[in-house]
């Protein structure tokens, strides 16, 4: 009986089928599992912004609103308009995929398992079926991949621009520079054995190199020249504007993280760190795929060893990177490294599977097709339950009885801790400035507290999305709703007065 990884070679034009084949069969899943509505957190703000071709938080990812926006043409709810974007990504991802695998080494059926593992591993499904920038993101850097691998000066010049231009869709294309470097650098060059890589630092073919590496630089930053739209939509002072980048210092802060770069100086945990990462491709590709990826790497680095450099550079770029993110999501983040851990994948498949073919072990290769074609069925069978959101509705029902239930004129104080932003993200952004939902609410973000004791003097009905601590502290507050009402304030705990010097008394 035939292995099915010893399927005969098929025709070099039927790769692209196969691939629009295994892209479009993730594509029918993901459609299956997708969101049908607004989701919370930043999937209702990407899904506003898309609509309102407005800033979300930084670094104000243009180049994905700018698309975004063209899918929120398609009828019926916004928010699943964007997030069928976020599918349709997922898929092209999942196809680059395979011929990224192909372009490695591994024959077409590893190929398709690699990239039907990549495809219903959780971070990518997960980010799939609600708006979010990751999908669009690798789907750019597998592209910038295929690219640099084309053999073509003109394929590596455009995979710079790639590259450049995508970091409108997420920053974490550039985590993988030293890998595109690599690359860049070696293009031209014979290197087939691990010792001839001393030639990357070689004098040889140094002009053409340079010529090309400074030809890489320029279109990279011309394809980066898609931030200079966050200035110029600010300007214009649309409804969502975060951080308002029209000025250079205000431009400067966006694009470089903002606010979000604190959460790179928080003090963390090597060890704990470490051991997750380490953790993070079995749980993500199960232990069968992470031994293959590692079989793969080696595999590649013993007959094509600058590719091999320029693939676990690009990971532990990514890794690197991200190691101090202290995010509760932070998995999502190594994405790209978990995709050429699924390309890999594919190539450590095929170099078994020759193994066994050469030592003539039918039943063993006959197994190994049962693994192969069983890893991504254990994927779907593990996510399917946990990733399936085609029911989903909660956020939707909450945006709805928030502008049901809220009374005429009501203030909404915003402190924007990360668990009102779950939900402001939903009725601040998505229901009021898309859905033009209880345009009489107004939203106050960041009041002080002689703010908020003034409005209350003046009679006006205060409410939180919930309660915070420096509210807590000054203000009876009891749940309204779907909401927190402020009642009255604690007259012990009443701020002092101003002395006529600005000074507060002791």
């Amino acid at each position: 009986m035939q292995s099915a990884l010893s399927h005969p070679c098929w025709t070099a034009s039927t790769d692209a089928k196969t691939s629009a084949t295994v892209g479009f069969s993730c594509f029918c899943v993901y459609l299956a599992t997708l969101c049908p509505t607004v989701y919370w957190y930043d999937s209702a703000e990407f899904a506003a912004a898309a609509v309102l071709l407005g800033i979300p938080h930084p670094p104000g990812y243009p180049l994905y609103v700018l698309i975004g926006h063209v899918f929120s043409y398609l009828p019926g709810d916004p928010a699943f308009a964007v997030n069928l974007m976020s599918a349709a990504f997922g898929a092209l991802a999942v196809g680059f995929c395979y011929l990224l695998a192909r372009r490695l080494g591994a024959k077409r059926v590893s190929a398709i398992v690699s990239a039907l593992v990549l495809g219903t591993t959780r971070l990518v499904w997960d980010n799939a079926v609600v708006a979010e920038v990751y999908t669009p993101g690798l789907a750019a850097v597998l592209a910038t991949w295929l690219l640099l691998l084309s053999g073509s000066r003109r394929g590596v010049v455009l995979a710079a621009g790639v590259a450049g231009l995508s970091l409108g869709l997420h920053l974490f294309v550039a985590t993988c520079g030293l890998g595109f470097a690599v690359l860049v650098l070696g293009h031209g060059l014979a290197i087939t054995t691990p010792s001839e890589l001393r030639k990357l630092v070689s004098s040889q073919m140094i002009v053409a190199r340079a010529r090309l590496a400074l030809a890489c630089l320029a279109s990279a930053a011309l394809g980066a020249c898609v931030f200079l739209w966050l200035p110029v939509r600010a300007a214009m002072d649309p409804s969502m504007n975060f951080g308002d980048p029209s000025s250079w210092e205000r431009f400067w802060w966006v694009v470089t993280g903002g606010n979000y770069k604190t959460w790179f100086a928080t003090p963390s945990d090597t060890g704990e760190r470490a051991l997750l990462l380490l953790s993070l491709p079995a749980r993500a590709l199960t232990s069968a795929g992470a031994l293959l990826t590692i079989v793969g790497l080696v595999s590649l680095f013993t007959r094509a060893p600058l590719l091999a450099s320029a693939l676990a550079l690009g990971a532990l770029g990514n890794v690197w990177f991200f190691f101090d993110y202290r995010v509760h999501d932070v998995e999502v983040f190594f994405i790209p490294a978990i995709a050429i851990a699924t390309c890999l994948l594919g190539v450590g498949l095929q170099a078994l599977y020759e193994l066994v073919r050469g030592h003539q072990h039918p039943h063993l290769a006959r197994a190994l097709s049962m693994l192969a074609f069983g890893l991504p069925g254990i994927l779907v069978l593990r996510n399917a339950s946990s990733v399936d959101r085609s029911e989903y509705t909660e956020a939707r029902d909450y945006g709805q009885t928030m502008c049901d239930h809220l009374p005429a004129n009501a203030k909404l104080l915003h402190f924007t801790t990360p668990s009102e932003w779950r939900m402001h993200s939903v009725f601040g952004e998505y229901f009021q400035k898309v859905i033009g939902c209880r345009p009489d609410v107004e939203v106050i973000t960041m009041p002080t507290a002689l703010d908020t004791l003034a409005r209350m003097r003046a009679n006006e009905t205060l409410f939180l999305y919930e309660p915070v601590a420096e509210v807590v502290e000054l203000f009876d507050i009891v749940p309204d709703g779907p909401a927190f009402r402020i009642l009255r304030v604690r007259p012990e705990r009443l701020p002092a007065p101003l002395l006529p010097n600005g000074a507060r008394p002791q």
